[in-house]
């Protein structure tokens, strides 16, 4: 599909942004996840979360190489870019993904910020006023049968309708 959205001078020279640098580092705790960064000639930086493997940092550092100089603002551009310019890496499977998904959601926040909009609508509406939390961050080791007394007595602070 060809692109001609660089032949049409129709944007608001306020959101004429640029990627200035995109960066990814790793969180560690029980697991490893990623956070990526993505820096813009405005000051906006948008952050991103990508799963947890080995590899992503790399990926994320390669993508300097063709998204410096794009507008944040053409998200779906330059996902589908990334896949393009990663087919060699992956392709559309695995750690490509991965790298793909978090730097969406980082162009996402930094998109947002510029257009002084939440992420949302972005994404088409909101649907709920209230959205029912779910927490489970796979922390420290499992617990064993003798230790259900004291699972017991933590559930009442982690059951459902204390984040409803």
């Amino acid at each position: 599909m060809r692109d001609y959205s660089d032949q049409i001078d129709t944007r608001d020279p306020d959101r004429d942004v640029q990627i200035t640098g995109l960066d990814a580092c790793v969180v560690e705790g029980n697991f490893e996840w990623n956070l990526i960064k993505v820096e813009t000639d405005a000051g906006v930086t948008g952050i991103g979360e990508a799963y947890r493997g080995g590899g992503i940092p790399e990926l994320v550092e390669y993508t300097n190489r063709f998204l410096v100089g794009e507008n944040p603002l053409d998200v779906g551009r330059l996902v589908r870019y990334i896949f393009q310019e990663m087919s060699g890496h992956g392709g559309t499977t695995g750690k490509v993904v991965t790298a793909a998904s978090g730097i969406e959601i980082a162009l996402l926040d930094a998109a947002g910020k510029i257009l002084g909009l939440p992420v949302y609508q972005l994404l088409g509406s909101k649907y709920r006023d209230e959205v029912r939390l779910y927490c489970d961050c796979h922390a420290g080791e499992a617990y064993a049968v003798e230790d259900g007394a004291t699972a017991y007595a933590d559930a009442e602070a982690y059951s459902p309708e204390a984040y409803a």
